[in-house]
């Protein structure tokens, strides 16, 4: 077998998107060198301690214009750093690195500006993504999680919408004109409708969608299943013996890379008034005067961490509170573990209703936090049985599904082949 190299090009601002690129290149690094490349350092140190080789892009992305792309994504701003100038240079940056390796294929998160490098340099374009609001997801929208869905003008609301989204979301263009700027300077032409744009050659769709109900797709698109965080180093002794000497029921507060810190603060804090124990590895939200300032007003039975081993800590627990994001409640479906779902954007809302719809989770809002509507939704995660369950069905639907080594094995079958798997195989599990 020829041994290729694979550009993997996460945002790297983006904890759920680094993480994946990381289980990816895991899963085929056996059979093709794999090369991690990003603009931003604040997850990049966990590439590089994964093992596998960096390459840190100019311009670089700094905190504040992370913070941007983070406010728009969640429909709280419109501000953004990609000017023409900053699209020309990153794309010059990424068709140079692609040339230098010799990329057999590049795979993409959300990183755009990608879309319009890897045609330039004619390469394989793969793009590992949620099912949510993709093109296929949109061609069978039947409601959007708006409302909650919990009353029947909110369900009606939620239909209501998903009928305009559906007529609407295939025809708007709706990105900064850098790109369409950039792409005719090197000769490409991207969809117009924002949606096709975000199409690549391969699509692989990283949800649970085709594994708990049969979904058909269409020619370049596959279900991989769940790809999530499994960070490496063990779960911190203290953490451990906390948890399992913890008389009271225990809590994960996850809340990922898009939650901010007024949110997290009021989250860990709700939890404290709780009778559980808090595990919450939401420490690179804090600096250090207001993490050593909640951990003394909150007490022992709130754990205030860095990041942890997500794979570790949920068999440990009884119960989390989420922020929606998908590697986040894959996680904690395939522990089985029942959760309280806050979606700060649109698709985590989706990801949260999901596992609503399979009796695995409550919904939540984060205007909910710190309110008497929270701590019932987080008390019924922890005892009603009944949610117990369906997170053990969900859990069970799921069991054997190795969503990167599927992702990995779809990579090098292009790479290998030269060309796109075709309909007549498995777009379906």
């Amino acid at each position: 077998m020829t041994r290729r190299t694979v550009l993997l090009a996460p945002e790297t601002f983006n904890l759920a998107e680094t993480t994946r690129a990381i289980q990816v290149a895991r899963a085929l690094g056996d059979r093709h060198r794999c090369v991690v490349a990003g603009y931003s350092e604040r997850y990049a140190g966990l590439v590089r301690d994964a093992g596998l080789e960096y390459r840190a892009l100019q311009p670089r992305l700094t905190d504040r214009q992370a913070d941007q792309l983070l406010r728009v994504d969640q429909m709280r701003g419109v501000r953004h750093p990609f000017d023409v100038p900053t699209v020309r240079a990153r794309v010059a940056s990424e068709v140079a690195l692609i040339r230098e390796l010799d990329a057999a294929a590049v795979v993409i998160g959300m990183t755009l500006t990608q879309l319009v490098s890897a045609r330039a340099a004619g390469v394989p374009l793969v793009h590992v993504k949620p099912w949510a609001f993709s093109v296929p997801h949109l061609a069978r929208l039947r409601h959007v999680p708006l409302s909650g869905g919990t009353t029947p003008a909110g369900r009606a609301l939620d239909r209501a919408a998903a009928r305009v989204t559906r007529a609407v979301a295939p025809h708007v263009t709706a990105r900064p004109r850098a790109f369409d700027v950039v792409a005719r300077e090197h000769g490409v032409r991207l969809p117009r409708p924002t949606v096709h744009a975000l199409e690549a050659d391969v699509n692989l769709l990283t949800s649970m969608t085709g594994f708990v109900e049969d979904v058909p797709l269409p020619p370049g698109y596959a279900h991989v299943g769940p790809v999530f965080a499994r960070l490496g180093g063990a779960l911190p002794d203290a953490v451990r013996s906390a948890v399992e000497a913890s008389a009271r029921p225990v809590v994960y507060l996850g809340l990922g890379s898009s939650a901010d810190r007024r949110l997290v603060v009021r989250a860990v804090r709700a939890l404290a008034a709780m009778p559980v124990t808090v595990v919450a590895p939401v420490g690179h939200y804090l600096d250090a005067p207001t993490r050593a300032r909640l951990a003394a007003e909150l007490g022992p039975h709130v754990l205030l961490t860095d990041l942890l081993p997500t794979h570790e800590v949920l068999p440990l627990v009884d119960a989390a509170v989420l922020h929606g994001g998908e590697g986040t409640v894959q996680a904690a479906v395939v522990q089985g573990v029942p959760f309280v779902g806050i979606g700060l954007q649109m698709e985590q809302r989706w990801n949260v209703d999901e596992c609503v719809r399979h009796g695995a989770a409550l919904a939540a809002r984060p205007r909910d936090v710190g309110t008497p509507r929270l701590r019932a939704r987080v008390a019924a995660v922890v005892r009603d049985p009944a949610l117990r369950a369906g997170a053990r069905r969900l859990q069970g639907l799921l069991h054997g599904v190795d969503g990167a080594t599927r992702a990995a094995d779809e990579i090098h079958r292009l790479v290998t082949s030269g060309r796109p798997r075709g309909e007549e195989s498995t777009c379906t599990p």
